[in-house]
C-alpha cells in the first residue's frame, strides 16, 4: 500500500511539474502575472490566491488599480508547501 501512495505522489508531482512547464513556455520572460494567470501557475483557484493576498502570505504589485502577481513570490510558495 505505502508503494502505491508513492507512485501516486510521483505521478502528481510529474504533473504539477508538467503544468508548470506548459505555463511557462506560453510566456517564458513573463514576470508578473495577474491573479487568473496566477491561479492558474499554482493550480489553484483565483479566489484562493486573493485569499493568500489578503492573508500577506503572497505579496502582490499593485499599479492602476490593478493587482499582479510576481513570478518569484509563486515560485517561493511552491517551494514552501513541497513535501
Amino acid at each position: 500500500m505505502a508503494a502505491d501512495a508513492k507512485s501516486i505522489d510521483g505521478l502528481v508531482e510529474a504533473i504539477a511539474d508538467a503544468v508548470v512547464a506548459r505555463l511557462q513556455a506560453k510566456r517564458p520572460n513573463q514576470r508578473l502575472f495577474s491573479v487568473k494567470e496566477a491561479a492558474e501557475y499554482l493550480g489553484r483557484t483565483p479566489a484562493a490566491v486573493r485569499n493568500l493576498i489578503g492573508r500577506r502570505l503572497l505579496p502582490s504589485v499593485r499599479q492602476d488599480g490593478r493587482v499582479y502577481l510576481d513570478r518569484q513570490d509563486l515560485d517561493r510558495i511552491i517551494q514552501l508547501h513541497k513535501a
